[in-house]
Formats: C-alpha cells, structure tokens, sequence
C-alpha cells in the first residue's frame, strides 16, 4: 500500500458522510445538509462540526473509538494489500466469513454461491454495475501500522463486489484513505474481539451516562 498524501480528520469524515448520505437517517433533512454534503469546504470549522454531528448517526461508535492520535492518509490499494485487508467485525459478514475475515477470502465465499442474504444481494448488485463503469468513490480502512492488518470502516460491499471478477487489482479502482494509530487494536471496529467488544460497550454506557447528566437525552416524566 503506496501512501499518497496526508489528510485531515475533517476532510475523512466529509468523505464517509458523503458515501452514507442515501441512508435513511438522513431522509428528513436531506434537502437541508445537500450543500454541506456534497460541496463541503473542510477550512470551515463550523461545516467540520455539523458534518461530524451528522455523521455520528451512523457512525457514533466509530467517531467515539477511533484513537485521537489517528494519522489519515490517501493510499492506492494495491492487490499484495489483500492479504491483509479484514471485513468488519459486523455480525453479516462474521456469518460469511466463517473464520476468515479476510476480504479476498469472504469474497471468494460469495462468488461460490453458497451464501445469501441482504448483504450478498447488494454486493451482487454493485458487482454488476463495476462490469458497466469504473467507480472511484472513496473506500476507508483502518490500521495499527503499515505492513499489518487493515480493517474496513466504509466500502465493505464495494471492495467485495470489486473481487468478485476474482481480479485483484479491481480494488484499486477506488481512492483509498487509510486511519494509522498503535492503538488501533484497542477499537472494536478494528479487532472484533470479545473484549474490544466489552470496551465498546463500557465506552456507550459513560457516553449515555454524560449525554444524560447534560440533559441532551430527555428522561420520561414519571
């Protein structure tokens, strides 16, 4: 994995907010955060909190998690990276993985069509528009380092459904954008382990415990 250039937190997260923009927490106000979206100006400090706060009702337990000290870059994903680029820990494709998280073996588990569901459906789906047109939107992972084990964050469908030609470098369509920090390993999002499990948990209880004690969450009459 080549890295191309450094990037700003702000400039990550407009990337993930544009590519999770056609999901149905956003259909209320669509028409009014549009601009925000898909003209951001990441100079702007008040666009860079707005877009975070939106965002985070996607992707709290990301934002929540992800290490201060977290170095982004723009990358080329290149095909020697699928030996270490890891599907996330969500609980469709652990039922695809059986085992192995890796991207080029859950794809493989796809391509058998021994597997079905939501998930398989969509990256069947976006596997055929690839066949008509290159798409170049952003994928995002994160890492402990180079050289080790990579987890995606935004992009699992399309990364997969890339693969499913059983070309690697298909994967390198996409702009990559990549999150480094030694503790990474730290995050649930990361390492689906039991107790990055228990961490992740532990993080939502104190952060419904501020949310409350600062009255952003209103509590019932009695």
């Amino acid at each position: 994995m080549q890295k191309l250039k450094r990037l700003a937190e702000a400039e990550v997260i407009a990337e993930l907010l544009k590519n999770e923009f056609h999901h149905p927490e956003f259909h209320a106000d669509r028409e009014l955060f549009e601009s925000l979206v898909f003209q951001p100006d990441v100079d702007d400090k008040r666009q860079n909190v707005r877009r975070r706060e939106l965002l985070s009702r996607r992707y709290a337990d990301l934002l929540r998690e992800l290490p201060d000290e977290t170095q982004w870059w723009e990358v080329r994903i290149e095909a020697a990276d699928l030996e270490l680029i890891r599907v996330a820990p969500r609980p469709e494709w652990r039922r695809i993985a059986n085992g192995s998280m890796l991207l080029k073996d859950v794809a493989g588990r796809i391509r058998s069509g021994r597997f079905s569901g939501k998930s398989v459906c969509k990256v069947q789906a976006i596997g055929y528009g690839l066949r008509q047109k290159a798409d170049h939107s952003s994928v995002v992972l994160i890492g402990v380092g180079e050289g080790k084990p990579l987890t995606i964050v935004d992009g699992n469908h399309r990364l997969a459904a890339a693969l499913q030609t059983g070309d690697a470098a298909a994967a390198g369509q996409f702009r990559g954008i990549a999150g480094f920090s030694p503790r990474m390993s730290e995050c649930y999002c990361y390492d689906g382990a039991t107790i990055n499990r228990w961490r992740r948990f532990t993080g939502w209880m104190k952060n419904l415990a501020v949310e409350e004690n600062t009255g952003l969450i209103q509590k019932p009459a009695a």
